[in-house]
């Protein structure tokens, strides 16, 4: 065994090869790539990085550091700052009330909305004097061309009428 000394942590080693340049793995590592010190953007301290893009000495410093995207919540206009530029809202709750109940403007049924947050078990419902109807109910929808967005509201009474007006519209 021969003793040496680390090129990168400077420590005496004991050495089975004469050639060996590093005590450890992690020292050969970190001996082959040399970074310049440098200070971190968060609490200001000198730290040797390794990687040449680091900015920040710890992984508390970096989730610290100051965002770059100042939002207003589109549920309760609160300002907040987002992780995302995509982000629209300050936290789940307002989301959540925000994809609770999406409108969906129809205008020749007055007022529809999709319940449920995800397409697959949302429901569509009208409301029309007061009264809400589901038009996932065949004998409370008519289609026009099979299109979602021509959805019109009937009741069972006056499908016959709606199916001579939908002949004659455009």
């Amino acid at each position: 065994m021969t003793k040496l000394i680390c090129k990168n942590c400077k420590k005496e080693f004991n050495a089975d090869r004469p050639e060996r340049k590093f005590c450890s793995n992690k020292c050969r590592q970190g001996g082959s790539r040399k970074f310049l010190p440098a200070d971190c953007a968060t609490c200001g301290k000198r730290f040797r990085p390794d990687a040449p893009d680091r900015k920040y000495c710890s992984k508390e410093c970096f989730n610290k550091r100051p965002s770059k995207n100042r939002m207003h919540c589109q549920m309760c206009k609160k300002e907040f700052d987002a992780d995302s530029s995509k982000r629209k809202f300050c936290s789940n709750e307002c989301r959540n009330k925000a994809y609770g109940t999406v409108r969906i403007a129809e205008e020749a049924t007055g007022k529809a909305y999709l319940f449920g947050r995800s397409r697959a078990t949302a429901k569509v419902c009208v409301e029309a004097d007061g009264v809400r109807y589901d038009l996932d109910d065949p004998a409370n929808r008519k289609h026009r061309d099979r299109v979602s967005q021509n959805i019109l509201l009937t009741v069972a009474k006056m499908n016959g009428t709606l199916d001579v007006l939908l002949e004659h519209s455009p």
